[in-house]
């Protein structure tokens, strides 16, 4: 979803039922927006909390 040139939004889902988000991500294109976000999310998933 396009709020303005260069910022988007993602509806991120995290399990049917479950808790949802709104994130906004930038980039000047859909394709190079979704791109850093995907590895926003990938670098938050594997520097997650870590089990004592």
């Amino acid at each position: 979803m396009l709020v303005d040139p260069d910022r988007w939004r993602a509806y991120l889902v995290s399990v049917p039922g479950g808790s949802t988000a709104l994130m906004p991500f930038y980039g000047p294109t859909a394709d190079e927006a979704v791109e850093q976000l995907t590895t926003w999310l990938t670098l938050a998933l594997t520097a997650g909390p870590k089990e004592a």
